[in-house]
């Protein structure tokens, strides 16, 4: 569930350009209203490149607001790979630990 300066985003199924908008403005307002934002991927069956660039996007916005972004590691295999080829980083969070 994430701390109380955390918000946890929770995401499930194929992710592709056709729910980017969508995605996109999820990560938008987390961001704008959380410092520290916590990307859930357990449910995630796979993702495309257009899924990767709102990630790095996100990262990257965080940073920039002094913030952090992470994608917790209760991932599929199949993205874990997909996310270690582009050097994502992906770590342990609290929720990973249950």
């Amino acid at each position: 569930m994430g701390t109380a300066n955390e918000k946890v985003i929770e995401w499930s199924g194929s992710l592709s350009i056709e729910q980017a908008e969508s995605l996109k403005e999820e990560l938008s307002n987390a961001l704008a209203e959380n410092k520290n934002v916590v990307l859930n991927l357990s449910k995630v069956e796979d993702v495309d490149t257009t899924t990767i660039q709102l990630i790095l996007a996100a990262q990257k916005e965080a940073k920039k607001r002094g913030g952090s972004f992470k994608v917790d590691k209760s991932i599929s295999e199949s993205t874990a790979k997909f996310l270690n080829l582009l050097n994502l980083p992906i770590q342990e969070t609290e929720n990973s630990a249950m």
